[in-house]
């Protein structure tokens, strides 16, 4: 967990635990239509997954072949055992879904897959990754081009209907994902020195938000928006903080959180089982039991797997 930068692994934990602790933990215990007018916090939370895909991404200056590289033993092996126990135990439905999933053609047409459907997306982005950043890190050339790519996303998606179902997920997401590789690396340190830089943000945020609801009738991505912006101005206020149990517990969490969002149905759905099996029901004292079996597993899958590659 050396050579992390600390804001950011506070938005990752803040992001994860909404996704594993709240917004899929609804499922098991069948509250999902009840909070369903919360989707566009996910919509928020996943904006800031991208844009830290981006920000870190978009910094190395790497040839094409060194970058697939990197991608496959960091992410798309994670991925590829997830999708697999996914398919084994019926999540993942179709073989079609399963190709989807793990090789991005999901967002040409083939068919998306429950929770993963965010990581075919990724791959997708990695794709187009190599053509998008500059030998020099030019950011105006990669403006222009990120500007073009999404210029043709959105033509195709326009003049394709098929393809329209598939891209109308990739279209809200891109644009954050341009964005992080563009914004400096010490943007939030640059944030934070200037009070009156986070007062606007906040203003910003919140007229976003009143905008979508009053005026906009609920503009689902201009209120994701607003939720984007709300997690990093939360997220400097926690930095603010400065306690040493918060610091350890978001180390560990961020540490642990891409393998949380990848296998947390599995482990989810062993406890889930189990309890119906032996208790007729699942119940809400087993939150805490379920986040803390998600994220002793997931620690350590990942220390093992970075020991391994």
């Amino acid at each position: 967990m050396n050579n992390r930068i600390f804001i950011y692994d506070i938005v990752r934990s803040l992001c994860v635990l909404w996704i594993v602790a709240f917004w899929h933990m609804l499922d098991y215990f069948k509250l999902t239509k009840e909070f369903s007018e919360y989707g566009f916090i996910t919509i928020g939370v996943l904006s800031c997954f991208t844009f830290l895909s981006g920000l870190f991404l978009g910094k190395k200056c790497i040839d094409m072949k060194t970058f697939y590289v990197i991608r496959f033993k960091r992410f798309w092996i994670l991925l590829f055992l997830s999708s697999v126990s996914f398919y084994i135990i019926g999540y993942i439905k179709s073989s079609s879904e399963f190709i989807g999933t793990i090789t991005g053609l999901s967002c040409l047409g083939l068919p998306w897959a429950r929770t993963l459907w965010y990581f075919g997306m990724l791959i997708f982005f990695y794709l187009l990754t190599p053509f998008l950043l500059d030998a020099d890190n030019n950011k105006r050339k990669v403006l222009v081009k990120g500007v073009l790519i999404f210029m043709v996303i959105l033509l195709i998606s326009y003049i394709t209907p098929p393809l329209k179902k598939s891209l109308v997920r990739v279209i809200p997401y891109y644009p954050y994902y341009l964005l992080g590789i563009l914004t400096p690396l010490n943007i939030v340190d640059k944030i934070k020195q200037s009070q009156r830089t986070i007062f606007v943000l906040f203003f910003i945020a919140i007229s976003l938000l009143c905008f979508a609801k009053y005026v906009c009738f609920g503009s689902i991505h201009v209120m994701a928006l607003s939720v984007f912006i709300f997690i990093f101005l939360i997220s400097i206020i926690i930095e603010k903080l400065q306690l040493k149990l918060i610091r350890k517990t978001v180390s560990y969490v961020a540490f642990s959180s891409m393998c949380a969002y990848l296998f947390h149905r599995q482990i989810y759905g062993v406890i889930a089982k189990t309890s119906i099996y032996l208790l007729g029901c699942i119940h809400f004292w087993e939150i805490p039991i379920m986040l803390g079996s998600l994220f002793i597993i997931s620690y350590y899958i990942q220390k093992y797997y970075n020991i391994i590659i």
